[in-house]
Order: structure tokens, then C-alpha cells, then sequence
């Protein structure tokens, strides 16, 4: 099935807003991707399983990433690791097909318990949510690989008629204790192996199926046109960008950074460029509509350029204008994007991108990104652009496709669950302990919708570090609350924020009546009550809560 969108072909990809339609040349063509397939975070359709055995799975949440290789080729395999928000509710949803009587128990992280990090509890429910502090180290950001320092991935049981299924999303190890939670902050990395890359996969090495039709992603190389030909059933075809979709996050991430890795067959490979679109997606989560372009950036550095090996295009500098300040920033990613590699060199240049790793479907259940885009021609129509689903399957049954990824960064501030402060009549003075990934000198301080705060309340910052280690993710902040004086606001809201991230401290302030008199009324109008603070309540304690109150014709009543 296919349908057509109000789009047409931009230089670099073929992407460019139009008000032609499906018949007329030059337009992006979108082809569904089947409805039983990819949905991700949702239901897998109702049956039972064969012979009664429950086959476990659940769905990654959005904005939980996988962490692939490095853009110096080094790989995460020893410690397979996904990469998620913190300080954020993550829903995982059990996506394990409907069977008779079937009950389910999860392991999984519940962040600090007695102090460590890395805790687990169960849970017999169907789904569950995961509310993660960010995971700790020594040398920040560097090593996630020392005890304590990272949370376990869940791991979901299903049990029906007798019979067991464990699920995990990592592919790489079944056992648990190898299956790690990096929460918040940068993907991580290291100087001697390089920044690791956020991916939409679980991978491990393809090298016995490197090769597995290298000519369906090749640019201007001999074979190209024939393998799209015969697999969209169209004439002169031609491979425009490969792309990679990443779903809207629960909240969002920035980057400035994308790679793609592939086996090079190509003598000389061509530079590549790299394109960031907003896209619309469905229900199911195809892609229907290509919406702006955010950035784009070409490969600055590549790796063993030699035929027969692997490559990893590094695409650095993708950032965008601030539009408070108009200078220039990360990416902040709040909406599905899509990756979008073409090639950047003329004509001639052969390029052939085989794909270098195997995905076995069994584990990435409703978790379909990788597309292409190919123009072909139309008989009376000149060229049109189709975008195509391009996760081949080979003889084996793995899913393959090419590790392309960002080097996504989970901003977080968090002042905690005590976040009031109250004022009666005396000048109030209460530090919070805020979690955050930058230090106070980056935060911006307003109340709750940008402006500046009061001259009664006043703030100062002390960030913890290390020397070895420079800052670390805390910060001590001393809020000082002058008491309520005529014609001043009674309440506050102090917002504290990073891009992507924020949070705030809520004040309040009593305008205090005091009770100077308290004898039996004289007058025909209501009894007026206060609570033991002084604070006026009402003419009624129908709502108010349990407490000691007194009322201006002499009574006291405990509630």
C-alpha cells in the first residue's frame, strides 16, 4: 500500500515542501510500513501463543536508546548498555502476546535503595515505570562500568501452562548482571575509544553476512539501479540518502554530533553529508510527512579509507540558533527526527555502504527506523522520490541495517520531592540539594514564566566537585524568603533550568491577620476562624483540614 504527501525533492536528499500531489513529478511517495510490525510502546495484537508457551517481550519506551560504537570503531559490546532520561517516570509496556492465564514478574531498577545505586525490586503487574536518578562515577561520564554505578535493564518472565519465556531487550547477553541502565547526562565515552553513539539497536557484529547485497545501499555504483529496480518493481532507479528515525522522547535530549559506521566496498568512498528533518509519524509509527530541516553537517573525519573495511563518518557541529539569545546551541530534540545521509561529492564518485551488523527480530519487537530514499522514473511523470522501508532480511532471518546514531545528551535538574518553601512572618532560609547535570553557572533563575525574581526572594549557588574531577552533579541552593508586606505577591514560583531540563521551588507566603481579640461576638455577622498559626481559614471548617482553630467568638474547636 502506498500513500503520497505534499512533498518534493530537496538537492541534498530529495526533501522540499510542495503543493504538488501524488501524480505530479518530484514528490516523496511513503510506503507503509505493515500494521502488525512496528508500533512501538504498544500492544502487540491479541493471540495465543503456540502450545500454550508464552514467548515474553516488552517494548522499548521512546527516548530510550541503545549504546552502539564509537566513532573510532570501538564498541560496547563487554558492557551492553541502554541509555534513558533520569529523574523521569519511563513506562515499559509488555508487549508478550495474549495468553491463557498468564501471569508475568519483572526485575527491574529502582534506583538508589540504601544508598547504592543499582538496586532491584519485582513486580507482578503488566507494565511498569521505571524513576531512575542518573548513574554515578568516578570519572564522570567515562567509566559507567564500576559497581553501583549503573542500574540493571529489566528483565520480564512470562508463565503460562507450565511453562517459562524470559525477555530482555539487550542481544548481546542474556544474563542479567551484564545488561546495564546509564541514566542521564552524556552517552559517554572515552578519550582513548571516542564518544559513544545513541542507536535505535541492539547490535552485535555481521562479519560472516557483511557483504549481503551491498549494491541496494551504494551511491552512483555499478548494480544500484538494478537491486532498486527489482525490489520497488519501477526503472532508473537511484539511491538518494539512507535514514534513520528516532521516535519523540518522553522528554527531551540535545546533541551536536552524528555518525554512521558500514563496511566500505567501494575503492574510493565518497564524503558523505548528513541532514537532521522534524518528520511526522502515525499511529504505527511510519513516517507520513518530512517537516523542517534542523541542521546539517559533512563528515569531518573518517577511518580506514581503504576498500573491504569498516568506516565511521563523523558529523560534527550540528547545533542551531537560540531563539532567546540568538546564539548558537545543541540541538534540542522534542519531536521524531530523522537522520537523512546523502551523498556530498560529484557524480561520479562510487560509493558502496554495506551493512556491517545483524539484528535478530525476535529481539526488537515494534522497533522499525531505517528507511531509504530512492528516486525512480515515472512514465509521463519525470522523477519522484520514495521513501522505503529498508530492513532487509537475509536467508538466516536477521534484520539487517547500518549503525547510525547521535551523541544524545539527557540534560536533568531536579530539586527533589521537598520543594516548598513556607513563610508566616519571619524571614525563611532553606537550602535544597539540586541533582543536575551542569553547574549553576549555566542554569537560568526566573520564576514561572521567564522574568526576574522579586526583590524578597533572593538565591545563592555552591556546586560540589572534586579537584581530580571538577564538578559533580550537585549543587547546594540557599533560597532566602522575606515574610509578606503590603502590596507584594503572597506566592512564587522559582524556575531553575538547563536546555532540556528544569524544575522548580514553590514558595508561599502567609499575609498573616493576626487575632488581637478573641471574646463572644457582639455583632449579627459570622464567625471568622484562624488556625493556630494565626492564619485566616474561613467562616466554616466544613473543608478544612484536621487541626486547632479559633474563631473570633471565643471558641476554640480541635478538629
Amino acid at each position: 500500500m502506498k500513500k503520497t504527501l505534499l512533498l518534493s525533492l530537496l538537492a541534498s536528499c530529495g526533501l522540499m515542501m510542495s503543493a504538488q500531489y501524488a501524480e505530479q513529478p518530484g514528490q516523496v511517495i511513503f510506503e507503509e510500513i505493515p500494521l502488525s510490525s512496528y508500533q512501538i510502546g504498544a500492544k502487540a495484537p491479541a493471540k495465543i501463543a503456540e502450545n500454550g508457551k508464552p514467548e515474553a517481550s516488552f517494548a522499548r519506551p521512546n527516548g530510550v536508546f541503545y549504546l552502539g560504537i564509537s566513532g573510532w570503531m570501538n564498541s560496547f559490546l563487554a558492557y551492553p548498555s541502554l541509555f534513558c532520561p533520569a529523574f523521569v517516570p519511563v513506562t515499559w509496556v509488555n508487549t508478550t502476546p495474549e495468553t491463557d492465564n498468564a501471569t508475568y514478574l519483572w526485575t527491574y531498577p529502582t534506583g538508589e535503595m540504601n544508598g547504592k545505586v543499582g538496586a532491584e525490586a519485582t513486580s507482578t503487574d503488566v507494565d511498569i515505570f521505571t524513576f531512575l536518578p542518573p548513574s554515578t562515577s568516578q570519572s564522570p561520564r567515562f567509566d559507567h562500568n564500576i559497581q553501583n554505578a549503573v542500574h540493571p535493564a529489566p528483565v520480564l518472565t512470562a508463565t503460562a501452562g507450565g511453562q517459562d519465556s524470559t525477555f530482555t531487550l539487550m542481544l548481546r547477553h542474556k544474563a542479567a548482571n551484564n545488561q546495564r541502565i546509564i541514566a542521564g547526562g552524556e552517552c559517554g565515552g572515552n578519550p582513548m575509544t571516542g564518544t559513544y553513539y545513541a542507536c535505535n539497536y541492539d547490535r552485535f557484529w555481521n562479519s560472516g553476512k557483511r557483504n549481503y547485497q551491498p549494491a541496494l545501499f551504494a551511491f552512483n555504483a555499478e548494480g544500484t539501479s538494478e537491486a532498486w529496480n527489482q525490489r520497488l518493481d519501477v526503472t532508473g532507479a537511484s539511491l538518494d540518502a539512507i535514514c534513520e528515525v528516532f521516535f519523540k522522547p518522553q522528554v527531551p535530549y540535545t546533541f551536536n554530533e552524528a555518525n554512521i559506521s558500514f563496511y566500505n566496498t567501494s575503492e574510493t568512498p565518497g564524503n558523505l553529508k548528513v541532514t537532521v528533518y522534524e518528520v511526522e509519524l502515525d499511529e504505527q509509527g511510519n513516517v507520513t510527512a518530512i517537516g523542517r530541516e534542523r541542521a546539517s553537517a559533512v563528515n569531518s573525519r573518517t577511518y580506514n579509507l581503504q576498500s573491504n573495511a569498516w568506516i565511521s563518518y563523523i558529523f560534527p557541529g550540528l547545533q542551531e540558533q537560540d531563539p532567546e539569545t540568538g546564539e548558537m546551541r545543541d540541538l534540542l530534540i522534542d519531536t521524531p527526527i530523522m537522520l537523512a545521509f546523502s551523498l556530498n561529492d560529484p557524480a561520479d564518485v562510487d560509493t558502496k555502504l554495506a551493512v556491517m551488523y545483524s539484528i535478530h527480530p525476535q529481539y526488537i519487537p515494534n522497533d522499525n527506523h531505517a528507511y531509504a530514499l530512492v528516486s525512480h522514473d515515472v512514465e509521463g511523470s519525470g522523477r519522484q522520490t520514495q521513501l522505503v522501508s529498508c530492513n532487509l532480511n537475509s536467508a538466516v532471518g536477521y534484520t539487517t541495517t547500518f549503525n547510525a546514531g547521535i551523541n544524545a545528551c539527557y540534560n536533568y535538574l531536579y530539586v527533589g520531592q521537598d520543594n516548598r518553601i513556607n513563610v508566616i512572618s519571619d524571614p525563611v532560609e532553606k537550602t535544597f540539594t539540586v541533582n543536575a547535570y551542569k553547574p549553576s553557572e549555566m542554569w537560568k533563575v526566573t520564576d514561572a514564566d521567564g522574568n526576574q525574581l522579586p526583590d524578597w526572594i533572593s538565591i545563592a549557588c555552591t556546586d560540589s566537585t572534586q579537584e581530580a574531577y571538577g564538578y559533580q552533579f550537585l549543587t547546594d541552593v540557599t533560597v532566602t524568603v522575606q515574610p509578606y508586606q503590603p502590596g507584594e505577591a503572597t506566592d512564587c514560583d522559582i524556575r531553575l533550568s538547563i536546555l532540556g531540563a528544569d524544575d522548580v521551588i514553590h514558595v508561599t507566603r502567609s499575609e498573616v491577620t493576626a487575632v488581637t481579640e478573641i471574646k463572644p461576638s457582639v455583632n449579627k455577622g459570622p464567625v471568622r476562624y484562624f488556625d493556630a498559626l494565626g492564619r485566616y481559614v474561613g467562616t466554616s471548617l466544613d473543608s478544612a483540614p484536621a487541626g486547632m482553630y479559633i474563631g473570633t467568638d471565643g471558641t476554640k474547636i480541635r478538629k
